[in-house]
């Protein structure tokens, strides 16, 4: 009896170990084909808003918003990290080799930036230095930055709502 539960181990513990690599290397191809989807979906999105729309200098310019959903540490895929620079988006599987596609016309004003897990980021087709280029930002706003929708909703100043009054289509 106890010969039949040591070799139900001994043989547990050598599937075990002949599958463990197989999944490692499943859990990376999937981490490596989710980044990979990530950096294209920047370059498609940079190259169609560049492609579609005028640039323009100020908050005027032509936005998209896309969102992110790298992969974290798991039991079904390693972490991976998109990294978002000057004419470049890189991105690479844990601690492994840094894979590259070059953009020449993208912009990060703010520096690299580092995009691990979910995020938000907003491209907008500007015109600086005489040329076109996609400037690319996390997904939230500076703090004097403003939407024309939210101009439009702020109330008119104390003094101009006077001559506004409902009072006169009130029956009594």
């Amino acid at each position: 009896m106890a010969l039949r539960v040591v070799l139900a181990v001994l043989l547990t513990l050598a599937l075990l170990a002949v599958s463990l690599p197989a999944v490692d290397d499943a859990r990376s191809t999937r981490a490596a084909t989710a980044l990979d989807d990530a950096s294209e979906r920047v370059r498609a999105t940079g190259e169609r808003l560049a492609a579609t729309s005028d640039p323009a200098l100020g908050e005027t310019a032509a936005r998209h918003s896309l969102r992110l959903d790298l992969p974290t540490r798991g039991w079904g895929a390693r972490s991976g990290r998109l990294r978002l620079r000057d004419g470049r988006v890189a991105w690479r599987v844990g601690d492994g080799q840094w894979h590259v596609d070059r953009l020449p016309s993208l912009v990060v004003p703010d520096g690299p930036l580092v995009v691990v897990g979910r995020a938000r980021l907003v491209l907008s087709h500007r015109h600086r230095a005489g040329r076109s280029v996609v400037v690319v930002r996390r997904g939230f706003k500076s703090e004097n930055a403003t939407t024309a929708a939210r101009d439009l909703a702020r109330p008119l100043p104390r003094r101009d709502r006077r001559g506004l009054s409902l009072r006169h289509l009130v029956r009594r």
